[in-house]
């Protein structure tokens, strides 16, 4: 019933053949994992049926984690619905809701990359054509757009922190930015911000696009690669999951 089919410290992934394109099955466990101590995240891939977990191996073993997944699996269903009361959409309208969310991700990334480029484009002529110094106190106009651009850094930092309780280099950089912005060096803060966003913007566009070549790549071994009907049926439900 659940298979491990891969396994490094801290992290698992098991195969479960009811969770094949099962939305509320899916719904449930990520509901009951991640309200278990020591689980630091749940992805489902309901295409390949497989269920990856991170979790503390000093606070949970596997074992303890497959009598949790099977406690799900063998529980009376209740109606497939979220905690709204709306009903879990099918696998197409959920990629299709997955695409519509990463679409309105990526337009509002541009949007604030775009409007930190008009502030540095502000900024130069102001210092370099005027002659006229920026103020850079926490209060100043650079101040706050600098502390607006750190919130997801913020955001992220504080999670880490509080909720995956480990340490990683969003909690130096967003202290880094909030002592600058406090001691006057707010437009060190904004280009360091800056930079951070464009790079995200960029990194994420290589992966979207790494993504997509890869779906393509694998669509066309499935059309030159002799395998079962079977196979190759369970071969395509894993390229659309991906």
């Amino acid at each position: 019933m659940i298979e491990t089919r891969h396994r490094i410290p801290g992290r698992v992934r098991l195969r479960i053949r009811q969770l094949a394109h099962n939305g509320a099955l899916a719904w449930r466990l990520e509901q009951r994992l991640t309200r278990v101590e020591g689980v630091a995240d749940v992805a489902c891939n309901l295409g390949c049926a497989s269920l990856v977990l991170r979790y503390r191996e000093s606070l949970l073993g596997q074992a303890e984690l497959e009598a949790i997944i099977l406690g799900v699996l063998h529980a009376p269903e209740d109606d497939e619905a979220d905690p709204a009361g709306q009903t879990i959409a099918c696998l197409g309208c959920q990629r299709a809701t997955r695409k519509g969310r990463e679409h309105r991700s990526w337009l509002g990334r541009i949007l604030g990359f775009g409007l930190l480029c008009g502030y540095l484009a502000y900024v130069l002529i102001r210092e370099h054509v005027l002659k006229r110094p920026v103020t850079q106190s926490p209060l100043s106009l650079t101040g706050l757009i600098a502390l607006a651009g750190a919130l997801p850094l913020l955001r992220d930092a504080w999670h880490e922190t509080f909720t995956e309780k480990r340490f990683t280099i969003h909690q130096f950089l967003a202290f880094s930015l909030l002592l600058a912005i406090l001691v006057g060096e707010a437009l060190t803060a904004f280009e360091i911000i800056f930079v951070l966003h464009g790079g995200q913007l960029l990194e994420a566009y290589v992966a979207n696009r790494s993504r997509r070549e890869i779906r393509r790549m694998l669509a066309l071994s499935i059309k030159d690669a002799p395998r079962t009907r079977r196979s190759a049926r369970r071969w395509r439900r894993c390229v659309r999951a991906t």
